[in-house]
């Protein structure tokens, strides 16, 4: 009985109820207009983005050094929320490496 009790108060402890969203691999753009929740869709997409662009700049996939340190966090999103209303049959991806190409054409003026 005592085991049992121990396994019930130490699943309580483990227990969350964290609200967050999870992404795995790259989602369809259709699924990213779709979202309801427009300050988590936000959060979700762009901290993806943000991961993608700073792998690349990580791999200096391109000449220069550190693409998208001229833009905002919201510019990102925006400019994703776009292609994909542009693009719904493409995927994140495909946004992103869109963005980080042309953020790094527009470094070098």
């Amino acid at each position: 009985m005592k085991k049992l009790l121990g396994i019930v108060v130490l699943g309580l402890l483990f227990y969350s109820a964290a609200n967050a969203g999870v992404i795995l691999g790259a989602p369809d753009c259709g699924k990213i207009l779709e979202t309801k929740d427009d300050k988590q869709n936000e959060r979700i997409v762009s901290s993806w983005v943000n991961g993608f662009i700073t792998g690349l700049n990580f791999a200096q996939v391109v000449d220069s050094e550190n693409v998208g340190e001229n833009s905002s966090y919201e510019q990102r999103y925006h400019y994703i929320l776009k292609y994909c209303r542009e693009n719904p049959l493409k995927n994140l991806n495909e946004a992103a490496a869109t963005l980080y190409f042309e953020l790094n054409k527009w470094k070098r003026f």
